[in-house]
């Protein structure tokens, strides 16, 4: 899910690029409804991605043991994780020229942190070094929160440790993406 988010960042390249902001600027609208109408568009990849998923796990033969509620509550975390780690490529596309440029940055940064959770390997049969990266690894909270949403056993410090990385992604690289956009 957290690729998805790249995608953003190289369409702000490719539209800086052509002008197409430069067209917004001149446009009485609110200075962050490019950013917004981007971030609606993260939010229903991941949410289609997500639905995919889902639904292929569902035919495999996948029960959420939370049954709809812990889907739903699964899926509105998601849309917070895929919110926070949105504006991540938003300043990148305001900050690099090209869009490949972006796209290979951003895999840069989210291989290690993708590979280096627990998403396909429990940390337990994992060496101590990286299984100290592992458990703290913001990635590796989110999939352990997720899961326990959609399996009906997920903590309170769960659910809180999983929303630490997006909501501090947000209330940081919000205002720095209006700050770069308006010095443009």
């Amino acid at each position: 899910m957290v690729f998805n988010a790249v995608y953003s960042g190289m369409g702000l390249s490719t539209d800086l690029g052509k002008g197409l902001f430069d067209r917004f600027r001149s446009l009485p609208i609110w200075s962050l409804s490019p950013f917004a109408g981007l971030m609606v568009g993260d939010i229903l990849r991941h949410l289609i991605a997500a639905s995919i998923i889902l639904t292929i796990g569902l035919i495999l033969g996948y029960r959420p043991e939370a049954g709809i509620p812990g889907v739903l509550a699964a899926f509105a975390m998601l849309i917070a994780i895929g919110f926070g780690m949105g504006w991540v490529f938003i300043v990148l596309g305001l900050l690099i020229r090209t869009p490949t440029t972006v796209m290979t940055l951003g895999f840069t940064f989210l291989f290690p942190l993708v590979f280096a959770s627990n998403i396909m390997v429990d940390p337990g049969t994992m060496p101590d070094w990286l299984r100290t990266f592992v458990e703290v690894n913001p990635v590796s909270l989110m999939t352990t929160a997720l899961r326990g949403l959609m399996g009906g056993g997920a903590t309170l410090s769960q659910v809180v440790l999983a929303l630490i990385a997006p909501v501090a992604l947000t209330a940081i690289l919000a205002p720095t993406t209006l700050w770069l956009y308006l010095r443009r």
